[in-house]
C-alpha cells in the first residue's frame, strides 16, 4: 500500500465520519468536530502505517501528509463558510430573493451582527444585559496570541 492511498483513504474516511457526526446533536463548531473526528481517524491511520512501515521515514511522511490534507480541508471549509458569495449562493439555492432582500441580508449592519453572533457562539465575546459586548477570557487569550504574532512578524498594531 502506498503512502498516498493510505493517507487519502483515511482522510476520505474522516470527511465521511464528519458528515455523520454533524447530523448528531453534538455541540461545538464544525472545526471542533473535525478536530476530534479527524484526530481519532488520524490515530488509527498512524497505527495502520506503523504496522505497514514500522517507525520509518514512511511513517513520518504519512503523519505529516495526513496533517497537511486535514489542515487544507479545514482551511477550505472555513474559507467557504465565511464567504459572502458562497453564503449568497446557498441562500439563493433554497429560494429566490429580491435585490432588496439581498441588500438587507448583506448590509454592513447585518454583517457586523453576523460576526458578533459567530464570536459569541465560539465564546470569544459575551453580550451583557445592557447590550454591551465584552471580551471573554478566551477572547483575551486569542487577542494576546495575535499581539505576540504581530510583534514576531513586526506588523504595526491596528489603530
Amino acid at each position: 500500500m502506498t503512502i498516498l492511498v493510505l493517507v487519502l483513504g483515511y482522510w476520505a474516511a474522516s470527511i465521511l465520519a464528519l458528515t455523520m457526526v454533524c447530523r448528531l446533536p453534538v455541540s461545538g463548531t464544525a472545526v471542533h468536530r473535525y478536530l476530534v473526528v479527524g484526530g481519532l481517524i488520524g490515530l488509527a491511520m498512524l497505527l495502520h502505517a506503523y504496522f505497514i512501515f514500522g517507525l520509518t521515514i514512511a511513517w513520518w511522511i504519512s503523519a505529516l501528509f495526513y496533517a497537511f490534507v486535514c489542515e487544507l480541508y479545514i482551511f477550505a471549509f472555513t474559507l467557504v463558510g465565511s464567504s459572502i458569495s458562497a453564503g449568497l449562493l446557498l441562500r439563493l439555492r433554497q429560494n429566490p430573493l429580491t435585490v432588496e432582500e439581498i441588500e438587507a441580508a448583506y448590509s454592513p449592519a447585518s454583517m457586523v451582527e453576523s460576526r458578533l453572533h459567530k464570536m459569541e457562539a465560539t465564546g470569544l465575546l459575551e453580550r451583557q444585559e445592557n447590550g454591551e459586548m465584552r471580551m471573554t477570557e478566551r477572547g483575551a487569550s486569542l487577542q494576546r496570541a495575535f499581539a505576540m504574532l504581530r510583534r514576531f512578524f513586526r506588523h504595526e498594531a491596528a489603530s
